[in-house]
């Protein structure tokens, strides 16, 4: 089983590249990161966590009514998927110009790679606040595509 870890989240890596069903003459690669896990319960100071995720929208009353009841303390996170990301390529650039179709290619798995960075941060409780940190993590997880691109890592279904 391969992944990438961002802090505490975990994530699968997937890229397809397939012709586009706008134009006969293009292909496009679509990049798409789903966690591991898609819910994740984190110890927490208890109900005030839930009730601001219930102000912010990202957590029903129904939610914060359970955090309220449980004695444990936990709060449930729900990590959302990361992409499909796309983007279009002419077929003659990758047979005719391979370095400008790799450079393309790369310009993109590291965009994602940062976007996916930029989801896992917003769950603080899971990801370190640390920039520095967080650009090893968008190295890591641009070296997970293209290892995902070259075929030596296939991703595993969300739990």
């Amino acid at each position: 089983m391969v992944m990438i870890r961002t802090g505490y989240l975990r994530w699968e890596i997937e890229v397809r590249d397939e012709r586009s069903p706008d134009d006969l003459q293009a292909r496009q690669v679509i990049f798409l990161a789903r966690p591991s896990y898609r819910i994740v319960r984190v110890k927490s100071t208890g109900h005030v966590e839930a009730a601001e995720e219930f102000v912010r929208g990202e957590a029903t009353y129904d939610a914060v009514l359970r955090t309220l009841h449980r004695e444990s303390g936990e709060t449930e996170v729900r990590i959302p998927d990361v992409g499909p990301l796309q983007f279009r390529y002419s077929e003659s650039d990758r047979a005719r110009m391979p370095r400008f179709w790799m450079e393309k290619v790369q310009r993109e798995a590291n965009a994602f790679a940062h976007e996916v960075v930029r989801t896992a941060a917003s769950f603080p409780q899971l990801v370190i606040a640390s920039a520095a940190l967080r650009a090893g993590y968008a190295r890591m997880v641009a070296a997970e595509v293209f290892r995902v691109i070259e075929g030596k890592s296939a991703p595993q279904p969300t739990r």
